[in-house]
């Protein structure tokens, strides 16, 4: 009876240790919470309203009847129409659309003379989720053309002509792992960057050495830069590994500049520290920054593009992504690797993390200037 009462002690001592820390609280009832919401709520298999550009060669009534359509399409969202098949590869490019309809020039006019018509449709190979639907939601708008001119023929002389659809890709994925492992290495140098440098920072702080180190002729700023050049060489190696293992490994090409790609990295590994610095100033223990990494990993995976498409999750949830840095990592790296992309395409992106580094900072900075003032 006496052991059974202390055990009971036990349990009842870590209720109350739970009652009173907000980490475990959050493992316990966030960490669910938020796996629910984004599987139940904010993550789609079926792809809607995917960013579209229209190529339009035609320019007649008909054709314009066919815009028309698609921008109230659930299954496209039309943000470019042009006349320009140059324009429209570097919309590809730029990750501006994942998907675009060519009207051919006489499409107008095979419809006044009741004329076969074929509609192409450009899917993002790159973006390997959506291709499939895409294809098919471009499927289902030539059948919709057609039966509309059967319709239309049916007190005609001329038999129905249905409108048919020819498929491209843009970009080349010939596997899956032309298509997940490039953003991975993103997702992978960015969490290894920040779990290490999070834990080099804090581990100094557990174990009672920071202090010491602060009163070195250093001082806070220079054992700080000396964390950070730590955790930028181990990101910077990491790179190295995983892009190495990407191309020789799994025989995926850069089509990209070399050198742009190594921009791309060191403002991945410039975010990671960015962030670290934040985590450390709220992590006091490495056990806690190690939480932190984990939290930050599931909507990293899940929200960012890398598994499922953006288009299809809520407003709220989009919004809270496009905030994300791992979505910024999947589009620049997806980019460069794949889409061959040139630094004008990837500088509203690279301008996107250099923000967010900078968001960072400043909320570090006050978090420990509030810390020392209190």
């Amino acid at each position: 009876m006496r052991t059974l009462r202390a055990i009971l002690g036990v349990a009842a001592k870590e209720f109350q240790h739970m009652r009173h820390d907000p980490l475990t609280q959050g493992l316990v009832i966030a960490v669910p919470l938020l796996q629910l919401t984004i599987f139940g709520f904010a993550l789609s298999l079926h792809a809607t309203h995917t960013p579209a550009a229209v190529l339009n060669r035609d320019h007649h009534s008909a054709s314009r009847m066919l815009i028309t359509a698609l921008t109230h399409s659930a299954a496209f969202d039309v943000r470019e129409v042009t006349a320009d098949p140059e324009e429209l590869q570097a919309l590809f490019r730029r990750g501006a659309v994942s998907a675009a309809i060519e009207i051919p020039e006489d499409y107008s006019a095979n419809e006044l003379y009741r004329r076969p018509s074929t509609l192409r449709v450009w899917a993002d190979a790159t973006d390997g989720v959506t291709v499939s639907q895409t294809i098919l939601a471009a499927w289902g708008l030539s059948l919709r053309e057609s039966a509309e001119r059967l319709l239309a023929a049916q007190g005609g002389s001329s038999g129905p002509i249905p409108v048919g659809l020819e498929t491209r890709l843009a970009g080349r994925a010939e596997r899956a792992a032309d298509v997940f492992v490039p953003a991975l290495t993103g997702i992978l140098i960015h969490m290894i960057t920040l779990l290490f440098t999070t834990l080099a920072i804090v581990g100094e702080k557990e174990r009672g050495t920071w202090d010491q180190m602060l009163a070195t002729p250093l001082g806070a700023s220079g054992a700080l830069a000396g964390k950070l050049l730590a955790g930028a060489a181990v990101g910077l190696a990491e790179a190295l590994f995983l892009l190495s293992l990407m191309r020789f490994g799994f025989g995926i090409p850069i089509r990209g500049s070399v050198m742009l790609l190594s921009v791309v990295v060191v403002a991945i590994i410039a975010t990671s520290l960015a962030l670290a610095v934040l985590s450390a100033t709220f992590a006091k223990s490495q056990a806690r920054g190690m939480q932190f990494t984990y939290l930050l990993f599931l909507p990293s995976i899940l929200l960012s593009g890398f598994v499922f498409p953006r288009g299809a999750m809520p407003a709220p949830i989009y919004a809270f992504s496009s905030a994300l840095p791992a979505t910024f990592f999947v589009r620049l790296l997806r980019g460069v690797i794949m889409r061959g992309a040139g630094f004008s395409d990837v500088l509203p992106d690279l301008g996107g993390l250099a923000l967010i580094s900078a968001v960072l900072v400043c909320a570090a900075w006050l978090t420990r200037e509030r810390g020392t003032t209190t």
